[in-house]
């Protein structure tokens, strides 16, 4: 009797760790996949590698109007500017890494957050089939992708960080 109750008990914790298992290799290997047939955007991604590879003012990449000055993703910028330094990634190089990590990363919070992980990878697909604009956006490789990951980290430890009372 408590060798099965043990077997159970076992066997209960294996699946969900194998869920998870395939839940994270499906989110690294479809950005790989498409990534793999040649796929690069074509906006705004170009101009965060240039200006990190260039290291040029923001007048010296592009056409702007006189009252726009500031970079408005500095951080970003930094970032893919330590990648190119430290691993002489070129533009193309760096949006590739862009549209990855930003895609991992957007993928990876709600399923490492979730109790059922595979339901965040249904949700991308039933949002994916009825509007393929959605999905077509994640892989644009701009910074609000992070911003969109970090919106969705918030979202779903809200309900967690609200039952618990803080003392004033």
């Amino acid at each position: 009797m408590q060798e099965s109750l043990n077997k159970k008990i076992s066997e209960s914790r294996l699946v969900p760790l194998l869920v998870l298992c395939v839940v994270i290799a499906t989110v690294i290997l479809i950005p790989l996949k498409i990534i793999g047939y040649g796929y690069l955007p074509v906006d705004d991604a170009l101009r965060h590698a240039a200006k990190a590879v260039s290291d040029k003012d923001w007048e010296e990449i592009l056409v702007l109007r006189e009252d726009i000055k500031m970079d408005s993703h500095p951080g970003w910028h930094s970032i893919l500017g330590l990648f190119h330094k430290t691993l002489a990634l070129g533009p193309d190089s760096l949006v590739v890494f862009s549209v990855i990590s930003l895609f991992i990363f957007f993928s990876l919070v709600p399923s490492l957050m979730l109790e059922r992980p595979e339901a965040w990878i249904i949700s991308l697909l039933v949002a994916t089939v009825s509007n393929f604009t959605f999905l077509y956006r994640l892989f644009y490789g701009r910074p609000y992708i992070f911003t969109m990951a970090v919106l969705l980290f918030l979202c779903i430890s809200w309900p967690k960080l609200e039952s618990k009372k803080l003392d004033y």
